[in-house]
């Protein structure tokens, strides 16, 4: 029905961005990925700084490991929309998955950190993206700063449990990490897969052994 909605929307006023913008977001909610970019496509053509437009798309981007396309988004967005920290939080995660340019990434991440206010789940994935940052780089006692920051600021996320996880383990604080594995894999069973995925590898059953540091 909203979809039906939304064509008759389209129909009725085709050079409108929001109303394709709109479409588009019926579309990312169903997992229509090739539908809502051409219609985040067709909202940027009728309005080049639609932040939110840009936003969404390099999300869907990012889902399809599309990472030079997802960046290219966040730092024109980020342009756009100076004041949308969330565009800081992207910019520094893409790069961070996509083993690129660290400079930029800890950059956007610094600025997310230092200027999100009010936002708790954004401030809380810039830990996060950080976190992982500092473990690709080896600067363990400050991913596990970072990920215990994420986690203080909901300790119902997965994933800078499981980091402060490696963290620990690097740092050889293996009862703690011992915990954080078990609590992390309580909330996301996936989530070993995931960071080994990310380039970190470690039996979470013998936390004493060190995690393999990414390349």
């Amino acid at each position: 029905r909203a979809l039906a909605d939304q064509n008759e929307a389209v129909r009725l006023n085709p050079g409108a961005a929001l109303v394709r913008f709109n479409r588009a977001v019926v579309f990312d909610r169903q997992s229509l990925w090739t539908d809502a970019i051409a219609d985040y496509d067709a909202a940027l053509v009728l309005d080049p700084n639609y932040a939110d437009a840009l936003l969404n798309r390099s999300r869907i981007y990012a889902r399809q490991r599309d990472f030079r396309s997802a960046i290219a988004d966040v730092d024109r967005g980020a342009l756009a929309a100076p004041a949308n920290l969330e565009f800081e939080v992207d910019r520094c995660w893409y790069r961070v998955i996509a083993n690129t340019q660290f400079d930029i990434a800890r950059a956007a991440c610094d600025r997310a950190v230092d200027g999100l206010t009010g936002n708790i789940a954004a401030l809380a994935r810039a830990f996060d993206s950080r976190g992982q940052l500092n473990l690709k780089q080896n600067r363990n006692q400050e991913a596990w700063r970072d990920y215990d920051a994420a986690a203080r600021l909901d300790d119902n996320l997965p994933s800078p449990l499981f980091g402060r996880g490696i963290a620990g383990v690097r740092l050889g604080r293996n009862e703690e990490a011992r915990a954080d594995f078990a609590r992390a894999l309580e909330l996301n069973a996936d989530m070993a897969r995931i960071y080994a995925n990310y380039g970190f590898p470690i039996d979470t059953s013998a936390p004493d052994a060190p995690a393999i540091p990414h390349p």
